[in-house]
C-alpha cells in the first residue's frame, strides 16, 4: 500500500490510522484499473492476492467481479505471493514500494522493516525483485520504479507519484 498514489505516511496504510479507510479505497481502485486493463489486454482470468500487511486490506465487495481475490495471512514460503505460480503469465504490483535505504523514497523498507537487503547473486532487490515471477509490469512511486529498470528484465512502468521537498519543511506527495 506504501507506492499507492497519494500516501505519505505510515499512518495512511495502517489499519489504525485515521486515513486508512480512504487509502483502502484508493488500492481497490488501482486494483480495479489493473483488472480492467489485463482483461482488455486479452487476460482470460485475474487473480488478485492482497499482499500489505494482514493481507486483508482490500474488501470483496471492492474487486471488480471480473478477479478472483485472495486475502489473509499465509505462513508458506510464498507468503505475498500465495496462491499465484509458474501457471501464470503476468504479474502485476499495485502499491510496491522502494526498498530499505533507498534515498528520497517515500516509506521505503523491506518486507517487515527488519530487513536491510535482500539479495540474490549480488543483486539488492525490493519487495516486487523477490515476488516477482517470469514476466512483470510496475505501477508503483518514482523510486521503486527505477530499481524497477535496474535489476529485472524488461519490464512495464508507471509513475503515480512524485517526492517535492523543501528544506525544513515535511516532504509531501503530488500526484
Amino acid at each position: 500500500m506504501e507506492g499507492l498514489a497519494g500516501v505519505v505516511s505510515a499512518s495512511e496504510v495502517n489499519s489504525t490510522g485515521p486515513d486508512y479507510a480512504h487509502f483502502r479505497v484508493i488500492m481497490a481502485a488501482e486494483t480495479n484499473a489493473a483488472i480492467d486493463g489485463a482483461m482488455r489486454a486479452g487476460a482470460t482470468s485475474v487473480v488478485v492476492r492482497d499482499s500489505h500487511g494482514s493481507k486483508q486490506n482490500l474488501l470483496p465487495n471492492d474487486v471488480d467481479p471480473r478477479a478472483r481475490l485472495l486475502r489473509g495471512v499465509s505462513t508458506g514460503p510464498r507468503n505475498m505471493m500465495e496462491g499465484i505460480d509458474s501457471t501464470f503469465d503476468a504479474v502485476v504490483f499495485i502499491g510496491y514500494h522502494a526498498k530499505a535505504g533507498t534515498p528520497n523514497a517515500i516509506l521505503e523498507h523491506t518486507s517487515t522493516g527488519n530487513v536491510i537487503d535482500f539479495s540474490i547473486n549480488g543483486v539488492s532487490l525490493p519487495e516486487g525483485g523477490y515476488n516477482a515471477l517470469h514476466r512483470l509490469a510496475f505501477r508503483q512511486s518514482r523510486r521503486r520504479t527505477k530499481s524497477g529498470r535496474v535489476w529485472n528484465r524488461p519490464c512495464g512502468t508507471a509513475r503515480v507519484r512524485r517526492l517535492i521537498k523543501w528544506p525544513g519543511r515535511t516532504p509531501w506527495c503530488s500526484r
